[in-house]
């Protein structure tokens, strides 16, 4: 959705003699066009919560207000492994590796009795 002239997102209607005001209608769906037309709303706007801003339906950018923390991107598998290699390297930390144990696969054993009884059909 483009910007639709309710920089708001606020809807309104009259029920009876009451104005009834429903807050969070819709987050507005910024194009580059409409935001460069918009530029003082849109940045009121990022004031309170970020504002995406989209080119052919792909997120393109962010407005956020300078007083808004940076927000962390999550480390990635490569990081939260090297710091798990620091932690333990640092403790002097063993880790066991336990032996192998092959256990009973009950469909290879059933696969083993009916090869074994084609094998008896098939020489019989």
């Amino acid at each position: 959705m483009c910007f639709d002239g309710d920089p708001t997102g606020v809807d309104m209607y009259i029920f009876g003699d009451k104005d009834v005001h429903v807050s969070e209608a819709k987050k507005i769906r910024w194009t580059i066009a409409s935001a460069r037309q918009n530029l003082p709303t849109l940045v009121g706007m990022a004031a309170r919560e970020p504002q995406d801003i989209y080119r052919r339906d792909e997120l393109v950018a962010r407005v956020v207000s300078a007083d808004s923390p940076p927000q962390l991107q999550a480390p990635s598998a490569a990081e939260l492994l090297a710091r798990i290699q620091r932690a333990i390297a640092e403790e002097a930390y063993d880790l066991p590796v336990a032996t192998r144990v092959d256990r009973p696969n009950a469909l290879v054993e059933g696969l083993g009795t009916k090869r074994k009884r084609r094998r008896k059909a098939k020489a019989r």
